[in-house]
């Protein structure tokens, strides 16, 4: 199977965290890139550099150094990325002792970690939490835990009744949480409004 340069280019980068020098990208395709050549292939880097400039994906933000635009480009390449972030939902309480969030962060957690055991330890930066006034009233003796992992998003009651509500506002917020992670977007209980966005 033929290696494309142009996504190895994208994967240095990724696996430099999204920002990454020329020579960074060099080093990585010397070691990744079977037919690479000392005279031909910084050359083609340069060009194809060029082209995902002009295409948007990156942009140049210093002589020699490129960043991603979004972290989107690094989906494929997650292992040599492993750098998250969360959109969850807490919902009403319904006699449950442990809000999902917790439940969800917990999972997430392991599975990364047994999944990326012989790469580098994951990291889950930023942590959305979609609810309400009614969810938070009802957890108000565990608000304080969660909003140490988290940050709430507390939307008007209507939102959970309103597809195109909720579909827009996800889009919002994976739009911001992609300029600088990869988002995971919690989809374990099945029956929620915003979950079902997700899969619309």
């Amino acid at each position: 199977m033929k290696v494309n340069i142009r996504d190895l280019i994208i994967k240095a980068i990724c696996w430099k965290k999204g920002v990454a020098r020329f020579a960074d990208i060099n080093s990585y395709l010397k070691e990744h890139y079977s037919s690479y050549n000392s005279s031909s292939t910084p050359q083609q880097i340069t060009y194809h550099l060029r082209r995902l400039t002009e295409a948007r994906i990156i942009q140049k933000i210093a002589r020699g150094v490129y960043k991603l635009k979004t972290f989107r480009y690094c989906i494929p390449f997650w292992r040599e990325c492993p750098k998250f972030s969360l959109v969850t939902a807490l919902g009403k309480r319904n006699s449950r002792n442990i809000p999902e969030p917790l439940v969800v962060l917990d999972l997430l957690k392991d599975e990364l970690s047994r999944r990326l055991k012989e790469h580098e330890k994951p990291t889950i930066s930023h942590i959305k939490i979609i609810t309400t006034t009614t969810a938070l009233e009802e957890w108000k003796d565990r608000t304080e835990a969660l909003s140490r992992i988290g940050e709430f998003k507390v939307v008007p009651e209507e939102y959970l009744i309103s597809l195109e509500k909720i579909s827009q506002l996800l889009v919002k917020i994976v739009d911001e949480l992609e300029k600088e992670t990869i988002p995971i977007l919690d989809c374990t209980p099945l029956t929620k409004i915003y979950t079902i966005a997700i899969f619309t």
